[in-house]
């Protein structure tokens, strides 16, 4: 978290599956061919999302937690970053059908369910991307609004996984962490199917 919005040396892990390349002349014959980044682009309104992103979130829980299974069976709540009031719960879809997969093949010794409602915004919160925001508002706009609105929802035996489509500076991620750490969560992972690849060429 950057020291302009009161963030301090604390860090917080984020992993990506991959790179989602933004929508500049410098990047556009590198998006042509990239599967991952017209993947994002073509469900960012969807109701239905990839084989391929399940198969990710899954291989994710597997490997993460792999050996500390063999000890013992493993409870994982998995959530997303919450959509904007007034927004398409799109992410929402996507815990419904991770939860019919896992379902449908359970992970030897961990237990996986989802949570969609586990964190909000409130009202008021703006589009880090459509408006424009940089760095120091981006946090300051996720700080002030995002929240857990369920009083004693977080368990502390619990594992959560958060998601989110693309990460650019990781505000989204980073509070979803931090305020489910502050709930009671004694391990949250951060798992972005893409990490945002912005303009590459120097400003004139």
């Amino acid at each position: 978290i950057p020291r302009s919005a009161g963030g301090d040396t604390t860090s917080y892990p984020i992993y990506a599956c991959g790179r989602s390349f933004a929508n500049y002349a410098s990047l556009a014959d590198r998006k042509k061919w990239h599967e991952l980044s017209n993947s994002i682009a073509d469900h960012k309104e969807a109701d239905a999302f990839p084989k391929e992103w399940l198969v990710a979130v899954r291989h994710f829980i597997e490997g993460d937690l792999a050996i500390r299974s063999l000890f013992k069976k493993l409870e994982v709540v998995v959530t997303v970053v919450p959509h904007r009031p007034g927004r398409k719960p799109r992410l929402q879809h996507l815990l419904k059908q991770l939860n019919d997969c896992f379902e449908a093949k359970p992970i030897n010794r961990i237990n996986v369910s989802t949570a969609p409602s586990l964190l909000a915004y409130k009202e008021g919160v703006k589009s880090n991307h459509s408006e424009h925001l940089g760095a120091h508002d981006r946090f300051l706009n996720v700080r002030d609004h995002l929240f857990v609105p369920k009083h004693g929802a977080v368990d502390a035996k619990v594992i959560y996984v958060v998601i989110d489509d693309v990460v650019t500076m990781g505000a989204s991620l980073i509070y979803a962490a931090k305020y489910l750490t502050e709930n009671g969560a004694t391990d949250v992972r951060c798992l972005a199917f893409a990490k945002n690849v912005s303009e590459v060429l120097p400003k004139k």
